[in-house]
């Protein structure tokens, strides 16, 4: 069987710091034919049209943790499906996040925006789960070292090889380890440089030797603070991963 074509972009790859060169954390991923969502922060509908896709078109969204600058979009999103003249969505909404995602729901996002009005379309809410399958894809998930409910998503057209993992924020733990095993490409966190560790998050280093002993085709390093250079990051990741680095910029397009 011939290999499907993922599009990755991405939206935002930055902290919850302001700034002009990079948007809060999301990832567009377009894969048997549906149009994801991983991770919704501050700025992700703009982000949407500077890269040409529409925000009406996204039939999922994978959340990995519920810090703000991860979800901060996802209640206009909602909004804008709902209200936006002449847009009509009838398909299904899916919306996956980590243990305690009905209680965000209904205690937070559901008294933020509104739900959907009759007769248009719902939304499916489902807990992120050892294995996940959907029409044109599988994902598989892991409990991750950041918050309590943070979770990393492995995707994968069905039978096939190719795969796309995104850690979400993390610290090392064996769990990213192993979901991100001979990934095509891996989205990793990388948030302060080696000497500058913060419990909960990676160092340039750190990432190098996870994408080594996952044996990763391509690491896609974001989620960069100010604090740590692009020269540094680039620096120390290398003394321990020699394999397709990529340091992600905004609107940066990858294909598997």
């Amino acid at each position: 069987m011939e290999k499907s074509t993922m599009e990755l972009v991405v939206l935002g790859s930055g902290t919850c710091v302001p700034s002009l060169k990079r948007s809060s954390p999301a990832y567009y991923l377009s894969i048997g034919g549906q149009s994801v969502l991983v991770d919704c922060g501050s700025g992700t509908l703009h982000q949407l049209l500077r890269g040409g896709k529409h925000f009406g078109e996204i039939d999922a969204v994978f959340l990995t943790h519920f810090h703000v600058d991860h979800i901060g979009d996802l209640a206009p999103l909602i909004h804008a499906l709902n209200h936006s003249p002449g847009l009509n969505r009838r398909k299904e909404l899916t919306l996956v996040g980590p243990p305690g995602i009905d209680a965000f729901c209904s205690e937070i996002l559901f008294k933020t925006a509104s739900r959907p009005p009759e007769d248009t379309y719902r939304i499916i809410v489902q807990k992120a789960g050892p294995l996940l399958s959907f029409a044109n894809f599988d994902v598989i998930s892991v409990r991750t070292k950041h918050f309590l409910e943070s979770v990393a998503y492995r995707f994968t057209p069905p039978g096939e090889q190719g795969a796309v993992v995104f850690s979400g924020d993390t610290d090392y733990c064996p769990e990213i380890v192993a979901i991100s095993r001979k990934a095509d490409i891996l989205v990793l966190e990388c948030s302060f440089p080696d000497g500058e560790k913060v419990p909960g998050h990676l160092t340039p280093g750190e990432c190098g030797k996870i994408a080594k002993e996952a044996d990763v085709k391509k690491l896609v390093l974001t989620h960069f603070y100010e604090t740590c250079s692009e020269e540094v990051i680039y620096g120390q990741c290398r003394q321990f991963y020699d394999g397709e680095l990529v340091l992600a910029s905004d609107l940066m397009t990858l294909l598997v």
